[in-house]
């Protein structure tokens, strides 16, 4: 799909660009082909282990450039050098920005970009449900800046919508990772004779941190093992709660049943783990580990409260895609488990409604046209 339009000077900011938000990058620089675009992003970052792109190497189409700023970070405040004389001197019709009020450069590129007539969207996480008062007056104030506001999920769009934003200035642009990469392995996997399973196997995939409270996970399988069903723990990951983790399920008597595999990311390696899994489980809150489990077709089980949880949930349907637990409660989560596990239910109708929702929704291409369907609004345009 190639838009022609009015507007023909696109920027592009984030403060670093994820390896895991390649593929929605790369989809949006296709469909800019032709038009003046530029792309403008630090590469380091507080996560020492995020992998990140070089915008400079984004894409070799000649109309499309990268910039690579220099970040200087204090704790999680942000300031690019470079940012505000982009934004004032390159006569942009419209600026996108990954959008927290703590990105201070952010606040005056885009304040900028709008002074000049520009269409401004901010690309953000917008209000949680547990941010105070004060942070909600803030984050007010900095959305005022967008003509557009994109969020994650339709919880954060009704918060929003709450502190007074019209719901003509916000759309739901979702998440992704790679669904190309996954689906190439998953097809290849659902080829493959499946052998009957010998036990129950849970899977996660994340960093090792306590947020993701994997402590939780391995009390409740020893509760599940205790009601007699075989079970297995995959974890693929590091984190500085490894060694916890190794220690508790050894007091647990479970460490024949935990396998640490590690951090990768090599599709062709967390692939088989996730598609061969019963659950996906993320007693934490949980981000897009939840969309690498359904983009293999395993569930999720992850737990119910909904103000510290992250947007990616909302692809959990209850009974179909997944389950939620009450929080902290490794009971519940053992009998959420049980539940799900005891239910008569078909495996691969499973699979076929987890893929579906990332194949409707969650995927680079539907962020990528949600994105660019807000830079467009409000502009002629049209679809050749």
């Amino acid at each position: 799909m190639t838009m022609r339009a009015a507007v023909q000077k696109i920027l592009i900011s984030y403060h670093v660009i994820p390896a895991y938000r390649a593929a929605v990058f790369r989809e949006m620089a296709n469909r800019l082909a032709g038009m003046r675009v530029m792309f403008v992003a630090g590469v380091t970052s507080p996560a020492p282990d995020l992998a990140v792109l070089d915008p400079v190497r984004l894409s070799r189409a000649p109309d499309i450039c990268g910039v690579r700023l220099r970040n200087h970070w204090w704790r999680q405040w942000l300031w690019q050098s470079g940012l505000p004389r982009l934004c004032l001197g390159g006569g942009w019709d419209a600026g996108v920005f990954l959008a927290a009020p703590q990105y201070l450069s952010t606040w005056l590129g885009a304040c900028l970009i709008s002074f000049l007539g520009g269409r401004v969207i901010f690309w953000t996480h917008g209000i949680y449900g547990c941010d105070s008062r004060w942070r909600r007056v803030v984050k007010q104030a900095f959305y005022s800046v967008a003509d557009k506001i994109l969020v994650y999920g339709h919880y954060e769009a009704g918060l929003l919508r709450e502190q007074g934003v019209s719901r003509g200035r916000l759309a739901v642009v979702y998440n992704s990772l790679d669904y190309a990469a996954q689906k190439a392995v998953r097809t290849q996997l659902e080829s493959q004779p499946s052998l009957p399973p010998k036990a129950v196997v849970i899977a996660f995939v994340g960093r090792l941190t306590f947020r993701k409270r994997l402590d939780l996970l391995l009390q409740a399988v020893k509760v599940v093992i205790d009601h007699g069903v075989d079970c297995r723990v995959r974890l693929v990951g590091s984190g500085p709660e490894r060694r916890a983790l190794e220690r508790l399920a050894r007091e647990l008597g479970l460490f024949d049943a935990v396998t640490f595999h590690g951090e990768t990311r090599d599709e062709a390696v967390i692939g088989p783990i996730i598609f061969g899994a019963d659950l996906c489980v993320v007693p934490g809150d949980a981000g897009l580990t939840v969309m690498h489990a359904l983009a293999y077709g395993t569930p999720v089980i992850t737990h119910s409260r909904r103000a510290t949880q992250m947007p990616e949930v909302e692809a959990i349907v209850p009974g179909c895609t997944g389950d939620f637990f009450l929080a902290g409660d490794y009971w519940s989560l053992a009998k959420t488990i049980l539940a799900w596990i005891g239910a008569p239910r078909d495996r691969e109708d499973t699979r076929r409604h987890c893929v579906e929702i990332i194949e409707r929704t969650y995927n680079p291409l539907n962020q990528a046209d949600v994105i660019l369907r807000s830079v467009f609004d409000e502009m002629t345009y049209c679809v050749v």
